[in-house]
């Protein structure tokens, strides 16, 4: 019998029957709730959701997301891996960024693209990161 695909949001209600937010039964390394709010399919191995740019004098960090919020997004920088500071955050069913964002797309599916706030000239060590949080 064929495999009946669902929509994302279908699949994640199914899979959170059985499994939590942060479980990762494919092996790919990407949580069910990151793969559910950028518009993944959870259970399906995929690559990283996120892709990080060096733009101009400062990074950037692009990635898609559901409309309206399913859930809180944050972006977060840090010099060390250890200490990270939230400089992008979308609430969870709000439409208003803060930080410095730019979205583009209609309907369900946004990619998003957010600026670091310090220019790698000033900090060498620069990281970015998502984190989606219910």
């Amino acid at each position: 019998m064929p495999e009946i695909r669902l929509p994302a949001e279908t699949k994640y209600a199914a899979e959170l029957t059985a499994l939590a937010d942060n479980d990762i039964p494919d092996g790919d390394g990407i949580s069910l709730l990151m793969k559910y709010a950028t518009g993944m399919i959870p259970g399906k191995p995929g690559n990283s959701p996120t892709t990080l740019t060096p733009g101009g004098n400062k990074l950037t960090l692009s990635f898609n997301r559901l409309n309206p919020a399913p859930a809180a997004y944050v972006v977060e920088a840090s010099s060390d891996l250890t200490s990270w500071t939230a400089i992008a955050t979308l609430a969870a069913g709000e439409s208003t960024w803060t930080g410095n964002v730019i979205e583009t797309g209609t309907g369900v599916q946004r990619t998003v693209t957010v600026t670091d706030t310090v220019a790698v000239s000033v900090n060498q060590r620069r990281f970015l990161r998502l984190r989606v949080i219910r």
